[in-house]
């Protein structure tokens, strides 16, 4: 119920929004504690919440050793869509468990853009903030584009957290 509720409230805050950077590149990562919570338990609903959470071709959620303490997967968004090109978003999400607490990290993001089922560009995410630093429709574009990624990734940081946080 709570994550509902900041899921109803995000849209609020939206033109404030901008993505993440570090290194010149969009990177997100936290560390969140979780009071009263093993290591081991904290693995299993990071598996849980990367499956119930990431969309992927494939189900590639690895490792499954539970003796490890991060657990990955490739991930990808649909963008909105114009003049008959498609956008998809793809992007790595890595979780490190310890007991108490977990990392959360969102790097390697790109944009891959389609038209007519062909791919025609995959920009990394340092070559899109370099399109910010330009002026007129296309800056306005990328800009566009940026804020719609930032959005996209705290709605799923947003599931994230709802899920590493409640025993289910």
């Amino acid at each position: 119920m709570k994550y509902v509720l900041l899921l109803l409230w995000l849209p609020l805050f939206a033109p404030a929004q901008t993505v993440h950077i570090k290194d010149k590149k969009i990177d997100y990562q936290e560390t969140v504690m979780v009071k009263n919570c093993s290591k081991t338990e904290l693995f299993r609903r990071a598996q849980a919440a990367l499956i119930n959470h990431i969309t992927t071709d494939e189900k590639n959620i690895l490792p499954e050793n539970k003796k490890s303490d991060a657990i990955a997967a490739d991930g990808k968004m649909k963008l909105s869509a114009d003049g008959g090109t498609t956008n998809e978003l793809l992007y790595t999400m890595e979780i490190k468990v310890k007991n108490g607490s977990y990392q959360y990290h969102i790097h390697k993001v790109h944009l891959v853009q389609y038209k007519g089922g062909a791919k025609i560009s995959d920009i990394a995410s340092e070559d899109l903030l370099e399109g910010m630093d330009s002026s007129g429709e296309g800056a306005t574009k990328t800009e566009k584009q940026l804020n719609e990624m930032d959005m996209d990734f705290q709605k799923l940081i947003a599931l994230i957290k709802a899920d590493m946080e409640d025993s289910k």
